[in-house]
């Protein structure tokens, strides 16, 4: 009991680590609107996703995992992105204002829904658990991005 007593006290630094995405997204935006398309959407190599594959894949975590598991509708955060000089600009306004559909959720939520298990995924054990699990990812993909990002502007010189 005290263990979920501990982790409910520290809601608010979750929801912040949540929020940490949209700002960290904010940052990247700059530097990959200097970048060539060509490092964006090509791999440095066969086995690693390029830049815009990382990307697609924090979508599709936040519209196919983290909407559902939160019982949040995706369709509603959504939109097409347009094929446009901005298309990835507009991927990451749309990964934010997933996120931020997500925080704005989790904002609402009593001690007693972070306890309960998530709506959609029966192999967290309770909200606290699944909120964590999400930090921790995009704390990696992110990584990851910074890596490929930082790598891109060293070929660059």
């Amino acid at each position: 009991m005290g263990e979920v007593r501990s982790s409910i006290s520290r809601i608010p630094d979750l929801l912040d680590q949540l929020d940490w995405l949209t700002d960290e997204l904010e940052a990247q935006r700059p530097f990959l609107a200097r970048m060539p398309d060509v490092q964006i959407k090509t791999s440095p190599l066969p086995e690693l996703p390029s830049l815009l594959g990382m990307y697609y894949a924090m979508v599709a975590r936040e519209r196919d995992i983290h909407l559902p598991s939160l019982g949040i509708k995706a369709a509603s955060h959504l939109q097409d992105v347009p094929a446009s000089d901005a298309w990835l600009d507009d991927l990451i306004i749309q990964l934010i204002s997933m996120r931020s559909a997500i925080v704005d959720h989790l904002g609402r939520f009593t001690d007693d829904d972070w306890r309960a298990a998530p709506a959609g995924a029966s192999d967290h054990a309770d909200v606290v658990t699944l909120a964590f699990e999400i930090t921790q990812t995009d704390a990696d993909s992110l990584r990851a991005i910074a890596e490929r990002m930082r790598e891109g502007q060293t070929a660059l010189g």
